[in-house]
């Protein structure tokens, strides 16, 4: 099944790193993929080697799976329920973040051989 990208970058206010990991890790992730239509979701944190020198604007990724014919329903969702009870949002969070969703326009490549 192809799914959809749902991509959140985010950085955590000054010194709020580990409250904004344990929130996103911990009950975040949880929260949202009990959302119908979210397949899968995983967190990244911004390594080292990078193509461009610092700054960068946000510190931390978060990839979700989207069930294409439930996108507009998870979206819906995420607008009405984000900072509320149910999709609780952390005050370690910086203001500025970026959420886009994402259609494949090609099929996944794999590169041939694992060697060289």
């Amino acid at each position: 099944m192809t799914h959809w990208t749902y991509i959140v970058l985010c950085s955590a206010l000054p010194g709020r790193d580990d409250d904004l990991n344990e929130w996103y890790s911990d009950r975040h992730l949880p929260d949202v993929l009990r959302i119908p239509g979210v397949l899968a979701a995983q967190r990244f944190r911004l390594g080292p080697a990078q193509r461009t020198d610092p700054p960068y604007a946000y510190d931390y990724l978060a990839i979700y799976e989207i069930d294409p014919a439930r996108a507009a329903d998870v979206m819906a969702t995420l607008r009405c329920d984000t900072g509320t009870p149910a999709l609780p949002v952390s005050d370690a969070v910086a203001p500025e973040y970026l959420q886009l969703m994402f259609e494949p326009l090609t099929p996944r490549r794999v590169r041939a051989s694992a060697q060289g």
